[in-house]
């Protein structure tokens, strides 16, 4: 019998680390870490000769060389005889949408500079109505849970409706998982709605930029006034009551040089979950982006720094960019929306106006090309189906981007958040600006993750 012929895919990439290797499998998101001696065997494999054959010419034993190409064969690396039946590594279709902004208020008491809703400059608030009627054709949409993020402007300044949604929701009797969460600064948080908040089993994030100098430098209020102490005062009284919350950090030209010092800062206040937010230049933040923005490479220093600060604590604080990056990586489940090709803009995820309009992603609020109706238009399933809009970004995947689709981390960033390309350079058909930092940032997790297990910051 005529001995197997392998030979690698034409599309597998090695990026060196060091004196040793990453093979990829751009395709199937499918990668491992390789020495010099391991690539010269792989470049052997051509299709010209058997791997007995290869064995006389190269320093592996048999059972090496045997773990090796299974394993290749096992990631979808090889074609044998020239053929080549294996599918690529495509995501899950996320339909129809689970997970909203409810934003119940455009108003905020706090004008940070990099806010990029411009909230505060009209002061709508969505009533009773609009926000049940969003409610309810959210349940009524065949998916298997619900996740509501009471969003803003500042969603305490519009609390008696809080209230409404918790009551209206336990009036409901719905036999679907419904999460709620809410993003606040926590100013105007007291006794009263901290024990409501706990108590409805809201999942709380309070927006912190780390220390007082920090946080102030771009959360500040009208008259320039730093927020710092106000959104520590808040924090005091969850802790007082004994209530679990975790923090959203923007990542600026005021902190990307301290993300350590962030993490041991927010590390001694006892909190053990918090997300980094890359800047997104919109709304304010267009206006200020000279002052706030960082490079990619800056972005790379910070992240890595962080990394290595979330090390040293060992896991007893974690960071979901983080978290979502590793997930990525070493699997192929898709769990961050914006962490998917699509990503969730309009597939998984949408935004409601206070008037009840509805947008893909809160990142294009207010933008009038991406508005896909209002909630008072008719069935929700039908105003999303018959959308120009959702079928547009149904079609952002990574094979329809020119500079993702030869790249060998595709299927890992999955082409990065289409508002960042849109508000860079008008046009969702772009890559992520933010493009260098993935193509750095997910080789040096690579080599971190080959020589240590830190999969407990998941």
């Amino acid at each position: 019998m005529q001995e197997k012929r392998f030979r690698l895919k034409n599309n597998i990439k090695f990026h060196r680390i060091n004196k040793k290797y990453i093979v990829i499998n751009p395709d199937f998101a499918n990668w491992f870490v390789i020495n010099k001696d391991a690539k010269s065997l792989l470049k052997k494999l051509d299709g010209s000769k058997s791997i007995k054959e290869i064995e006389k010419n190269i320093n592996y034993d048999k059972k090496t060389i045997d773990r090796l190409i299974s394993a290749l064969s096992d990631g979808n690396f090889l074609m044998n005889d020239d053929e080549d039946n294996s599918k690529p590594f495509l995501n899950i279709k996320y339909w129809p949408p689970y997970h909203i902004f409810l934003n119940i208020t455009d108003d905020c008491n706090y004008r940070c500079l990099y806010c990029y809703n411009t909230s505060g400059v009209t002061r709508n608030y969505m009533d009773q109505q609009t926000a049940q009627k969003i409610i309810e054709q959210m349940i009524n949409l065949p998916n298997n849970k619900v996740c509501i993020l009471i969003h803003g402007g500042e969603p305490l300044l519009n609390f008696p409706l809080i209230k409404n949604i918790v009551e209206y929701i336990k009036l409901t009797k719905c036999n679907k998982k419904i999460e709620l969460f809410i993003q606040t600064n926590a100013s105007l948080m007291n006794d009263e709605i901290a024990k409501f908040l706990n108590d409805s089993g809201i999942q709380i994030s309070i927006s912190l930029d780390g220390s007082e100098k920090t946080h102030n430098k771009w959360r500040q209020y009208e008259n320039s006034k730093g927020t710092y102490y106000d959104t520590m005062k808040g924090i005091d009284i969850l802790n007082r009551n004994h209530v679990k919350y975790n923090v959203l950090t923007v990542l600026t030209s005021a902190n990307y040089s301290k993300t350590g010092k962030v993490v041991e800062h927010f590390y001694k206040q006892g909190i053990d979950l918090m997300g980094i937010a890359y800047f997104n230049p919109a709304g304010r933040g267009y206006k200020n982006k000279s002052q706030i923005q960082i490079s990619s490479n800056q972005l790379y220093i910070a992240m890595m720094n962080l990394l290595r600060k979330l090390i040293k604590y060992n896991g007893k604080i974690k960071e979901r960019t983080i978290s979502s990056l590793l997930l990525n990586i070493l699997t192929k489940k898709r769990k961050n929306l914006c962490m998917r090709s699509p990503c969730g803009a309009g597939t998984s995820l949408l935004s409601f106006t206070p008037q009840g309009d509805i947008y893909p992603c809160d990142d294009f609020r207010h933008i009038n090309e991406f508005k896909i109706g209002n909630i008072w238009d008719g069935d929700l399933l039908n105003i999303l189906e018959k959308s120009p809009v959702i079928a547009s970004f149904s079609k952002r995947v990574v094979d329809n981007i020119s500079k993702c689709r030869e790249c060998e981390w595709k299927w890992i960033c999955c082409g990065g958040c289409a508002a960042r390309a849109f508000w860079t350079y008008n046009t969702l058909w772009k890559e992520d600006p933010l493009c260098d930092y993935f193509k750095k940032i997910i080789p040096a997790m690579i080599k971190v993750i080959s020589q240590k297990n830190i999969t407990y910051l998941i």
